[in-house]
C-alpha cells in the first residue's frame, strides 16, 4: 500500500494534528469492522505519538 521512499517532514499545528490522528482513527476502525488490516495506519498513528 505504502513505498518507502523519502522520509518527508510536515510541521503541523495542534489542531491539524489532532484532525489527522482522528482521521487516521476512524479509518482504521473502519478497516477493522471490514475485518481488513490496518498495519499501515497503526505505523503511522505510532509515529505520530512519538
Amino acid at each position: 500500500m505504502f513505498k518507502r521512499g523519502k522520509k518527508v517532514r510536515v510541521e503541523l499545528s495542534n489542531a491539524e494534528l489532532r484532525l489527522l490522528r482522528n482521521s487516521l482513527i476512524n479509518s482504521r476502525n473502519r478497516l477493522i469492522s471490514e475485518g481488513k488490516y490496518t498495519d499501515h495506519i497503526d505505523e503511522i498513528l505510532i509515529m505520530l505519538m512519538a
